[in-house]
């Protein structure tokens, strides 16, 4: 089973992802949740998760995704998603 850290600014957005998905049904459950490029870094250290789920915005501007990796997430993948509101 894959561990998934679902990363979002904006609470409602980041609580939706981690209750509406189905994520047994992808053999995935979610370890954590983080707010911000800080609180990832700590999420990935303690949970060590297969796949960080987060928005464009966090990705790649060396909070999130580009941070993530030396901190521990070698082998973790990042998955981009875009919404609207």
């Amino acid at each position: 089973m894959l561990k998934v850290l679902v990363v979002e600014d904006e609470e409602l957005i980041r609580k939706g992802i981690a209750l509406a998905v189905d994520w047994a049904a992808l053999d995935c459950v979610v370890v954590g949740e983080a707010a911000n490029g800080r609180e990832a870094l700590e999420a990935v250290k303690r949970y060590h998760p297969s796949l960080i789920f987060t928005g464009p915005e966090n990705a790649g501007n060396g909070r999130t995704g580009d941070a993530c990796r030396p901190a521990g997430a070698g082998e973790s993948g990042v998955c981009n998603y875009s919404h609207r509101l």
